[in-house]
């Protein structure tokens, strides 16, 4: 299933060709890619597949190099210029360090990653990433990507894993995850160089979707925490998270 947002209210898009859970994904609502994930459980499968959306039905695109699942998450560049970052190798059976990039028809192999990345959330585009809250060691680096290197940054968020990022390379917002011990409401802001403290979220969450955007306006929805799965959805705008549906 697909859901779309309008800052207002949730309602169904087209369906996914297969479905699938721990994806990457990145894009707009018009211009979304979705690669790799998990199709069945009890036997776990996976796939390499990539799908792409345009605002209304999904089509299917060129494989990934390698059957992946738990990329990152919540962005990294468009349809036409993704990025794939990480993940857990199937085939290996471990998690990996591999870097590939989307031009819109075909995925390639590019520079890896200093250390393997797993379940670890992205923004920005594909000559201009960051990302943090991964799952292997070291937790709470964060990763910042030029298109061609990698810089790990002298500073982190909490150490998070399962967490969401919005904005960009030069200001974005890190925000809900599972830390130890686990709360899940907390948000902090990147001003390019450093994190601060920053509003906490009304319901404390993991794993959740993410508007990847826009850092002045964006939102958090679904995910997990200790209580219940969630469906609720909150907005973030000028620095305070407004509950909302």
């Amino acid at each position: 299933e697909t859901n779309e947002y309008n800052g207002t209210a949730w309602t169904a898009g087209g369906d996914m060709n297969t479905g699938r859970a721990t994806f990457g994904n990145l894009g707009t609502q018009t211009a979304a890619l979705a690669f790799g994930g998990r199709t069945t459980n009890n036997p776990f499968t996976y796939t390499a597949n990539s799908e792409e959306y345009n605002g209304s039905a999904w089509t299917e695109g060129n494989n990934l190099g390698a059957v992946m699942y738990y990329m990152n998450r919540t962005g990294c560049g468009t349809q036409t210029a993704g990025l794939s970052v990480g993940g857990y190798d199937a085939d290996a059976g471990s998690p990996t360090s591999n870097v590939q990039e989307y031009d819109g028809t075909s995925w390639s192999e590019v520079n890896n990653a200093q250390t393997a990345l797993l379940r670890i959330a992205g923004a920005g585009v594909q000559t201009a990433a960051i990302l943090c809250g991964n799952q292997t060691n070291p937790k709470s680096a964060t990763y910042l990507y030029d298109g061609t290197t990698w810089t790990v940054s002298p500073s982190s968020s909490n150490g998070a894993n399962g967490t969401t990022v919005a904005g960009t390379q030069a200001g974005g917002i890190v925000a809900a995850g599972a830390p130890v011990p686990y709360n899940g409401n907390l948000s902090f802001k990147w001003d390019g160089t450093t994190f601060s403290n920053n509003a906490n979220l009304s319901i404390g969450r993991e794993s959740a979707s993410a508007s990847s955007e826009s850092l002045a306006s964006n939102f958090v929805c679904g995910g997990n925490n200790p209580s219940a799965v969630q469906n609720t959805t909150e907005e973030y705008t000028d620095g305070v998270v407004i509950s909302s549906v």
